[in-house]
Parts: structure tokens; sequence; C-alpha cells
């Protein structure tokens, strides 16, 4: 049995060659190959006669488009079978051929057909549409369903009787051939249920909303040149078969992205003007934030990395980095545009919540933090923007402590010590952020961690508003941190985004107490050190790290590889690992502290936070003098000798 291969083809110099060679290298021997090119003027006619010896008829002249030329291969071809291969496909294995010859050979059958998969136009290996066709069955045909045009064959004899493609359609002719040989002469047709085809997307019918509004207009012709009356929804219902056809492991992201984007706008839309329906069901407020706050950051992501590129915007690796190659830093941007968009859309600001000094302590430690990613600032002037941030929403928005709640007996503080302590944690808790900054999702999980704490807790106990900040938050970072830990678009924080989600967690943290403190239902017995265990890693790592360094006589914010992270690195754990294990070490503090603190007194409760910290320096201490040549035992190390003996030795803790 002969099998004829018609390849059309205009102006595509860049896809022709992998086609011809597809074809080429199948191993069916009896091929009649044809070429028709509409007298290309990009050299697509120069690689083609490089293959001249090996194709049987090659025409080259004007055509009147796809179908005419089709049309005009299909006439010249001299076989039992004629099948195509268009320009920019190409067979997905060697066996293509052979495949449907032998279905033609063993079965009865007009036609035959397969499966097909888009492939991305660079990229041939990537998938990003699965077309499974399925067993033929005449009724899907009024359901919208078609059979791939690339991987349908039909007998030499058949297309003879029942007609060529008919050019008065531009973009729909395979669909009206289909139908008039399928549902008006019901030729017989059978399935191999074999990836035959490999179709670069941008197809004439998909290329952009014009051609595939054509299609649709044609589409309705075919049905009723063929008198076919399938459901008068079908027409605008046939392009949504394709959706399930999509690769989402390659696509979902863009997607669900602009899903989490539209699902709040429509929401936001429908009760604008009934804002009391969003008051009244705060868990759909909540819910939609969160979607909006992971989209913003989604789509604007890409943007920055394009933008990074464009300028030249990258961190290069030095001596303490955990990147091999130049990476951008702006990641802070997208968390900022999220946090700002997300509290002046979904959050009521006004004179009882204070939000407007939130917003002005965000702008400057944004605005400090991206100078110091863009040009880099000394340790002084950080530190001079985030106490000034810091006061803005100790004094604007309430947020000073005002007691210890019997921790170590003491309870209330007087106002100026209050104040002073206030700023201290703030400034704590966001350089504990920016310096615990070090690995790849490190600082973004334990973030969420945070967030999820404390924002679970302000929405069961009624505090709506930081409720939303809260997941806000949590919507941003884990966007963000699918792009932290990517290979083809990854970008780090920055200072920006480290120290967005210190500040954060900082306003987060002291609302907590503060509102702990007032709460009648899901009250915390010694709420100050359950923050503690809640921002644990970060405050540990952070207060461990100045000690190391006031010991060395560096200044406390001076960069070095002492950190937790680094040492995990230094023991060949991954970056996700490393993330992983310090995310889950801060889980079960929480859940600890959750359990056990509420039944002791403060004073207790402090020696508990105590009892941890000191676990956490024994934790970095065994870290720290792990090498295959040492054995660790708490304060002791056994050093291997070269004789095979161990000698003792005293180690400091820290």
């Amino acid at each position: 049995m002969k099998v004829s291969i018609v390849t059309v083809v205009y102006n595509n110099v860049d896809t022709v060659a992998a086609s011809i060679q597809s074809v080429l290298s199948q191993d069916y021997s009896n091929i009649e190959y044809i070429v028709i090119d509409g007298q290309s003027t990009d050299g697509t006619l120069d690689v083609i006669q490089e293959y001249a010896s090996q194709i049987d008829v090659l025409v080259s002249e004007k055509d009147n488009g796809l179908y005419d030329a089709l049309n005009k291969g299909m006439s010249l071809a001299t076989g039992d079978v004629i099948g195509i291969i268009h320009s920019d496909d190409i067979y997905n294995s060697e066996q293509s051929v052979s495949q449907i010859a032998a279905t033609f050979q063993q079965k009865e059958v007009d036609c035959v057909y397969g499966n097909l998969v888009y492939v991305d136009r660079n990229d041939t290996e990537k998938v990003i549409r699965n077309w499974q066709s399925g067993a033929f069955q005449r009724k899907k045909l009024l359901r919208g369903w078609m059979p791939p045009h690339p991987t349908f064959y039909v007998k030499q004899s058949s297309i003879n009787q029942h007609g060529l493609y008919d050019t008065s359609f531009t973009c729909s002719a395979d669909y009206e051939l289909m139908l008039r040989y399928l549902s008006n002469d019901k030729l017989k047709v059978d399935y191999v249920n074999q990836t035959l085809v490999r179709m670069r997307v941008g197809g004439v019918s998909n290329r952009n909303w014009k051609n595939r509004w054509q299609a649709n207009r044609e589409d309705s012709l075919a049905w009723k040149k063929n008198g076919l009356s399938p459901s008068p929804f079908l027409r605008w219902m046939k392009p949504l078969r394709k959706v399930g056809q999509f690769r989402w492991k390659g696509i979902s992201y863009q997607m669900t992205t602009y899903l989490s984007l539209l699902i709040p706008f429509l929401i936001f839309i429908a009760f604008s003007g009934n804002s009391d329906y969003l008051e009244h069901h705060p868990y759909l407020k909540t819910a939609a934030s969160t979607f909006f706050s992971w989209g913003i950051v989604a789509i604007t992501i890409p943007v920055v990395l394009k933008l990074a590129a464009c300028k030249q915007l990258m961190d290069n690796p030095n001596g303490r980095s955990s990147h091999q190659t130049p990476t951008p830093t702006l990641g802070g941007i997208g968390i900022f545009t999220a946090l700002m968009l997300g509290i002046v859309l979904w959050i009521k600001i006004d004179g009882t919540n204070y939000f407007q000094y939130l917003l002005a302590a965000f702008i400057i430690i944004f605005f400090i933090g991206l100078k110091d990613d863009l040009l880099v600032i000394s340790p002084i002037k950080k530190l001079a923007a985030q106490i000034v941030a810091s006061s803005i929403i100790i004094i604007g928005a309430d947020l000073q402590l005002e007691s210890f709640y019997g921790v170590l007996g003491v309870e209330m503080l007087p106002a100026w010590f209050g104040f002073l302590f206030s700023l201290f944690v703030c400034i704590l808790i966001i350089n504990a952020y920016n310096l615990i900054d070090g690995v790849d999702g490190l600082a973004s999980v334990l973030g969420v961690i945070a967030a999820c704490f404390f924002g679970g807790w302000f929405f069961a106990t009624g505090y709506f508003n930081y409720a939303i900040l809260a997941f806000v938050a949590v919507g941003a970072l884990v966007a963000f941190i699918r792009f932290n830990f990517s290979r083809k678009q990854k970008i780090f924080l920055g200072d920006t985004g480290s120290m967005l989600i210190g500040l954060l967690s900082a306003i987060m943290a002291l609302q907590f107490i503060k509102l702990n403190s007032q709460a009648s239902e899901n009250y915390f017995h010694n709420a100050p050190l359950l923050v503690i265990t809640v921002l644990g890693v970060a405050l540990f790592d952070v207060l461990r790290v100045v000690i190391v360094r006031l010991r060395r006589n560096q200044f406390p914010l001076s960069p070095d590889r002492s950190h937790i992270h680094h040492l995990l690195l230094d023991l060949n754990f991954s970056h996700k690992k490393a993330t992983l294990f310090l995310g889950m070490g801060n889980i079960a503090m929480i859940l600890i502290a959750m359990f056990t603190l509420p039944l002791l007194q403060p004073t207790a409760a402090f020696l508990l936070i105590l009892l941890f910290f000191f676990c956490y320096l024994i934790l970095c201490h065994q870290l720290q003098f792990s090498n295959p040549k040492t054995i660790k035992l708490f304060f002791l190390r056994y050093i291997r000798l070269d004789n095979g003996k161990r000698a003792l030795k005293t180690s400091r803790l820290l």
C-alpha cells in the first residue's frame, strides 16, 4: 500500500526542514512525498531544495490559500491513502505512518485518525495541549467534535468520490470536509489510539481572535451546508472543548492567575453598590482578597523579571551568596504592589482602624529597601528608616505595648519605656526577616506561617480588617514562592520584600498582643511569649547572630555566613530542604507553645521560651561542627585523629 503525504508551505523557513526530516525518517518504505510551495520569498524554497532528491513531487507556484494548495497536492497524489503534514508540524515517532498503514491493511475502512499534541513553537518537546481524539461516534459530530486534521488519512478512492476541500472556506474547510465525509457520506472510519503528530501552536484558525471568530462563523456555515442542526449554543461552546486538552503543568499558572483576579473583581463589582453584603460575609471578602493578592504578584513578577533583564538589575554572586548565577532581587515590588492594592481595595480605611499609618510605614520601608537593592546603602541608613516606619505604626496606629502581662512579674509599663520597647520589638522583627532571607523560600515560608497564625486568630475573633491584611500577605507570598524556586523565572525577595514581611509580621504581632488582652473569646494566656514562638526561627536566629557578631566586635547588621540556613547549606542541604526543615521546626514550636503556655505561669512560660532558645543554640552548634571528621555531642567535640583515636575537645556554644 502506497501512502501519499502532502506538505503545503509558504514562507516558513524556520520549521519546514524539521517537517521534511520527520517524513523522510519514517520507517514505512512505500511513501510518496509531495511538497507544494506557494512561491515563498524568505528562503523556504532553498531549504526544500536541499531535500529535493528525496521528495517525489515538488511544486512551487502561487496558489489561492492553504486549502487550494492542499487540493493541488492531493490531486497530484498517486498513493492508495492520502494524508497531510503541515510545514510546522512533525511526526511524533518514526512509526507514525506505519501505524496508519497497518490499520488500513487490517481493517476495511475509508478513513483513519489518531491523537495529536500541540507543542511549543520553539521547543517541540514541551507539550502545551494534548488532543486525545477518542473512538469515533457519529453523534459526537453534533457536539462540535472532529478528528485532528493532521492525523486524518483517507483512501484515494474516497476522495475521488466525495470531493476535495471547499475553498470557499478560509479557516474551516477541514472541518467541513470531515462533516461531509463522516456525517453525510458516512464513510467507515477507525481510530488509532496513538499520538501521531506533534503540532506547533499558532494554527490558522487559532492565530488570533479575528481568525478564531472567522472559524467559529464558518463552522456554522459548514453545519448548514451539510444539513446538520446542532444545538444553537454549540457555536459558542465548541471552543470550550479545547480547555480540557491543555497541559495544566505548563499553563495552569497563567490561567489560574487571571481567574484569581477575575473572581475577586466580579465579587467587588457585584457588591460594590451593597457594601453591607461583604461586611456580613467576611469569609467571602477574605477569600477574595487572598486570591486577588495572589494574582497581583503572579502578574507583576514576570514584568519585573523582564525589566530586570532589560536593565541588568541583577545580584551577582559573592563569597557568602547561596546562588551561582546573576539573579534579580526585586521580588519585593510584587509583594508591595499586592499589599497596597489589597489594603486599598479590600479594607475600608477610616479614622478608627488607622490603616493609613500602616500604608505610610509600608511605603517608607519599600523605598529604602528598593534603594538598597539597587544601589546598596549603609546599615545605619536602613536602621534610621526602620525607626521612622516603626514609630509611625506605634504612635499613629496605637500599637504600643503597655504591659509585660506578668512576665518576670512585670505588669504595666511606663509610657516612655513602652514606646522604646515597642520600637525595639519592631526593629528586631524587621531585621530578623531581613537577615533570615538567605535561601530560596525561607523568609516567605516563615512569613506565611506567621500570617496564617495571626490571620486565623484575627478572623476567629472578629477583627476582619487585620485578617484580610494577613491573608493578603499569604496570597502574595504563596505566589512569590513559586518564582523564588523557579529556574527559568527566578527572583529574590531582596531587602524590599524581606523588610516588608518583617514590618507586616511586627504589625500583626503587636496588634495580636494588644487585642488579645481585650478578647473575651479565643484568649491566649501568655500571648507575648506565644508571639515569640510564632516568629521563633527568625527571632532566635537574629538573636544568636547578633550575639556572635558582637563577640567578634562586628556591627550587628553586618553580613556573614553564620545564619542557620548557611550552616544547613554547608551540610549539603538543598534550598528546599533547608526551608522545609526550618519551616516545619517553626510550626512544631508553635504547636508546642499553643498547648503548653496557657498552662504555665508567666515566669515559667518565659523559662520555657528560654529552653526553646537554648535548644536552638545547641542545634546550631551541632550543625556548625558537623563534618565527616567530627562527632558531636552537645558542648563536646570528639575530633577523629589520623591514627583512628578520638581526642576530646571542649568547644564554645556560639
